[in-house]
C-alpha cells in the first residue's frame, strides 16, 4: 500500500531540504542578524526561498556572501559581509557567508608555535603527482 505525500509534508521536506543544502556551502553570520551592510550590494533580487538566494549568490561573480529577509523576499548579494564594515539595523534580514572563505587565524610567521598549531612541512618534503 502506497503512501501519499500531502502538499504540507512536502513543504517541510523542501524546506529541510533547502536548509541542508545551504548551511553545507554557507555559513550564517550570527553578528549581522537583523543588519545589513551599509555598502550597496552587488546585485539585488526578489526571491521567495533562501535556497533560490544562495543560487543567485553562486552564479553572480564575485558574490561571497548574500543577506535574506523573508519577510520581504529580498536577496542582497555582496563581496564581503564584514560587520566591521559597517552596517544599519533593519528587521528580518538573515546573512551568509561562503564557508570555504572564512579567514584563517592563528598562523606563527615568527618562528614559534602556540599550543593547537601544526608544524607544516617544508615543500621539498611533499611528493607531487
Amino acid at each position: 500500500m502506497a503512501s501519499k505525500v500531502g502538499p504540507i509534508n512536502l513543504m517541510y521536506i523542501f524546506l529541510s531540504m533547502s536548509e541542508a543544502l545551504v548551511s553545507k556551502h554557507y555559513q550564517e553570520n550570527l553578528d549581522l542578524e537583523n543588519k545589513l551592510s551599509i555598502h550597496p550590494p552587488v546585485d539585488s533580487h526578489h526571491s521567495k526561498s533562501i535556497l533560490r538566494c544562495a543560487c543567485f549568490c553562486v552564479t553572480c561573480n564575485g558574490c561571497n556572501c548574500f543577506s535574506f529577509n523573508p519577510q520581504t523576499e529580498m536577496c542582497r548579494l555582496y563581496l564581503s559581509c564584514d560587520p566591521s564594515d559597517g552596517t544599519v539595523a533593519e528587521e528580518g534580514w538573515i546573512s551568509y557567508s561562503n564557508s570555504s572563505l572564512q579567514p584563517v587565524t592563528g598562523l606563527s610567521f615568527l618562528g614559534t608555535t602556540p599550543q593547537n598549531e601544526y608544524d607544516l612541512p617544508s615543500l621539498d618534503e611533499i611528493t607531487f603527482y
